[in-house]
C-alpha cells in the first residue's frame, strides 16, 4: 500500500480519493495522483502538475476546507482549472 506523507502528519479524514489545492498553481488535484521526485536519497510528494513545484504536505489544502468561505466554487473541483485564491 502506498504510504502518504500528508496522512502521516496531519489528523484529518482525508484520503487518497481526497481532493487538494495548491497553493503553489492553484490548481486541484486527488492526493492519490501526486507525483514523487527522488533528489538527493530522498523521495518527495509533489503537486500532481509536473510544471508546479509544489508538495503535498505545506502547499496541499484540503478542498473542502479551502472552498468553506466559498460558495462560488464547486463541490468538486476540476483537473487543470486555476481556482485563485482570491478572486478579482
Amino acid at each position: 500500500m502506498k504510504q502518504y506523507d500528508r496522512l502521516e502528519m496531519f489528523e484529518s479524514d482525508e484520503t487518497p480519493e481526497s481532493w487538494l489545492w495548491c497553493l503553489h498553481c492553484e490548481r486541484c488535484y486527488q492526493l492519490k495522483d501526486m507525483r514523487e521526485i527522488k533528489q538527493h536519497g530522498e523521495t518527495y510528494q509533489m503537486c500532481h502538475y509536473s510544471d508546479c513545484n509544489g508538495d503535498t504536505v505545506m502547499d496541499g489544502w484540503n478542498w473542502n476546507e479551502f472552498r468553506e468561505n466559498r460558495k462560488d466554487l464547486p463541490e468538486t473541483p476540476e483537473l487543470g482549472v486555476v481556482y485563485p485564491q482570491y478572486p478579482a
